[in-house]
């Protein structure tokens, strides 16, 4: 198993893929998004293209014009922190499934939004996928699931590694998305060398 953490001693020659997060540019899920002007600069997808009815519509469009374009650019969609919206495991199971879509497999979020982290049943819906991109952070959560990110305790980073030791023949890339992600990155990356 390969895993990658936030590497802060990379190199540009290093570089063999660049995942890029575009928090809050993209919401395909509820209302049209005002400001898009680095995914328009990536894709030249206009505004009213999230006007769309439906996810999975809007997924398979963006695929259409990624494949148009020749790019090489993998969408990727999100397990979300909220109780009340899109983006539950299963939810994007399915969409992964359904339109060939990646996925973004975020613990803290999943922690937020179901107060636990099944483990086996992300494996078993995930499984079959060699790579994992995956998200991790400390996160605080209440009632209706995430309310903010917070710096990764070292006990939450072992628990995490401790599960994903236990897949085997996966990439599995994570990207700490805590106040402090290279702090928290070289300590979970630490703990993965002394393990």
């Amino acid at each position: 198993m390969d895993i990658q953490i936030n590497n802060p001693n990379a190199t540009i020659a290093a570089v063999s893929a660049l995942s890029l997060l575009l928090p809050r540019f993209i919401d395909i899920n509820n209302k049209p998004i005002k400001n898009l002007s680095l995914l328009e600069q990536l894709a030249k997808i206009p505004k009213t293209f999230f006007h769309g009815d439906s996810i999975k519509k809007a997924i398979l469009e963006m695929q259409d014009v990624i494949k148009k374009k020749k790019w090489k650019i993998k969408i990727a969609v999100e397990t979300m922190g909220k109780v009340n919206v899109f983006g539950n495991i299963d939810q994007v199971c399915r969409l992964t499934e359904e339109t060939g879509c990646e996925f973004c497999i975020d613990f803290a979020h999943i922690l937020a939004r179901d107060k636990k982290v099944d483990y086996e049943k992300i494996n078993k819906l995930f499984g079959k996928y060699k790579t994992w991109h995956c998200h991790f952070s400390g996160i605080v959560y209440g009632d209706k699931g995430e309310k903010h990110h917070k710096k990764t305790e070292k006990t939450e980073w072992k628990i995490l590694l401790k599960e994903l030791k236990e897949l085997k023949d996966k990439e599995i890339i994570i990207i700490n998305e805590s106040p402090t992600p290279i702090e928290d990155s070289v300590e979970g990356l630490g703990l993965w060398k002394n393990n």
